[in-house]
């Protein structure tokens, strides 16, 4: 199962860019407004949680889901060692 991760930073800002690129792509959209600087990011976590062993986790753009790269690099790690593919949109990978 492909699940995507749609994140805005605060309720006014639109989601369109970016579901309009996953909704082909995916079985699943997760759809977050709020901050990426704040630590608790609730349907991010439900995202990660219902990933399993051959699902993909489908973003847009590495600052959709992440603060940083170094904290892509931590995350993709965990979901690797679960058995969980990666795809980001804009990179190609």
């Amino acid at each position: 199962m492909k699940i995507g991760y749609i994140r805005v930073s605060s309720k006014e800002q639109s989601t369109d860019r970016q579901f309009v690129r996953l909704v082909d792509v995916c079985d699943k959209i997760m759809v977050e407004k709020i901050s990426a600087k704040n630590i608790n990011r609730p349907v991010y976590q439900q995202t990660i949680k219902r990933l399993r062993k051959g699902d993909t986790l489908v973003i847009l753009s590495i600052d959709r889901a992440f603060r940083n790269t170094m904290d892509a690099l931590g995350e993709v790690e965990k979901l690797r060692t679960r058995g969980v593919h990666f795809q980001i949109i804009n990179l190609a990978i």
